[in-house]
């Protein structure tokens, strides 16, 4: 991170920043063939396999030379976590979009291992629900429900395998990540907003505007696999609840970091460091794409 100047006011380097890294430039190699922005994203790839993964899963932040780093930067609630599961998630979001453009076997296999850290690490079959901060050898260091992870989850990890193609993991990954947007439809959701998450048996009954943006793509995803209509309208009523509530109506596009349970706006940043139009400008993207192959 920089400032205004250009003068580095945070040099750590953290996997979820170079996952994103990767994420962007093999999009932009897929919509314009650049060679130079697709050898950008497989040195990444690279980079992170070399300095960020150890014999259990991924690491979390570094120093600008690649030593660890206690990770700060993607913990919460007072608890330090050397593993979590956003991280990987992203990692994953990342290595599909680069497999996609990039059949690499190092990288399948890459993959895999990944799918395979969510199935054994991160799921908690018995809750139907994705476990978020790990120490070292997975133990959950607190327990959080994350909501708007899990239902983001649940479509995410659904395009991974999908990409990958192999029948016996696609249908593994689908049928848990059924489970999960099942368990979010039932015991989640409202047409009010998709509360965010659970901490130590505490609700945050918040409505924060990436959970009511991947909300409306998990839900919608879960209605093509089974063209069960609670899906289709619990998307439809989320997308209405965040025209309603989410979209700062003064600049006509961009949404509040966060409204309470009656639609009134925090007091928060419309952009910062943890605020820009990723996930409601790629739930536009995705729902558009998908709607043209659907009778929706």
């Amino acid at each position: 991170m920089v400032d205004y100047k250009g003068e580095p006011v945070d040099t750590r380097k953290h996997t979820y920043s170079q996952a994103f890294g990767i994420y962007g430039l093999a999009q932009y190699y897929k919509a314009t063939g650049n060679e130079e922005a697709l050898n950008i994203a497989i040195d990444l790839f690279n980079t992170i396999e070399r300095n960020c993964r150890d014999e259990n899963g991924y690491l979390e932040e570094f120093d600008r030379n690649w030593n660890l780093k206690e990770n700060y930067e993607l913990s919460e609630h007072g608890v330090i976590s050397s593993r979590t599961m956003n991280t990987h998630l992203h990692i994953l979001e990342a290595y599909t979009l680069l497999y996609d453009v990039w059949k690499n076997s190092n990288l399948k296999k890459s993959i895999i291992y990944l799918l395979n850290l969510f199935k054994d690490k991160i799921y908690s079959e018995d809750g139907k629900y994705l476990k978020v901060f790990f120490d070292d050898n997975w133990n959950t260091t607190i327990d959080i429900k994350s909501y708007g992870h899990d239902i983001e989850a649940s479509w995410l990890l659904d395009k991974a395998v999908d990409v990958l193609c192999d029948e016996e993991i696609k249908n593994t990954t689908k049928k848990y990540t059924m489970e999960i947007a099942e368990n979010i439809l039932n015991n989640v959701y409202s047409p009010d907003g998709m509360v965010n998450e659970t901490v130590e048996g505490r609700t945050d009954l918040s409505r924060v505007w990436w959970v009511q943006a991947e909300s409306v793509v998990g839900f919608f995803n879960a209605y093509q696999k089974t063209n069960d209509v609670r899906f289709i309208e619990a998307s439809k009523n989320i997308w209405e609840y965040i025209k309603r509530y989410a979209i700062d109506k003064r600049d006509g596009g961009e949404w509040y970091w966060k409204v309470d349970e009656n639609g009134k706006p925090f007091e928060m940043p419309i952009v910062e460091p943890w605020k820009c139009p990723y996930h409601n400008g790629r739930m536009c993207i995705e729902i558009i794409e998908r709607v043209k192959n659907s009778e929706v």
